[in-house]
């Protein structure tokens, strides 16, 4: 299971972002690889939101919400407080 966090689908949408060829490039592979991507429903307004702020062009917030939603490779997971709870335990013991 792949869980991709909003800074990469973020870096890989702001060509100006420092981290925009290599988050390109593995989103990319893992589209290629046919690999499903599970994402928090947050990770919505998250990226739209900061795309927007970042470039400060609405449109391409909204080219962004687009990008995520219709990605035959990305299933949007609601996230319960049992699932949040377990996702923070998970990135305190990786230290993320």
């Amino acid at each position: 299971m792949i869980v991709v966090d909003a800074s990469v689908w973020i870096s890989a949408l702001v060509k100006e972002d420092v981290n925009n060829a290599q988050s390109l490039d593995w989103l990319t592979t893992r589209t290629l690889d046919g690999r499903l991507m599970y994402l928090p429903g947050i990770i919505l307004p998250e990226v739209s939101g900061a795309v927007n702020r970042r470039t400060g062009l609405r449109h391409d917030g909204t080219l962004a919400l687009r990008s995520l939603t219709s990605n035959p490779y990305v299933q949007i997971v609601d996230t319960d407080e049992e699932l949040a709870v377990t996702s923070a335990e998970m990135a305190i013991q990786c230290e993320l």
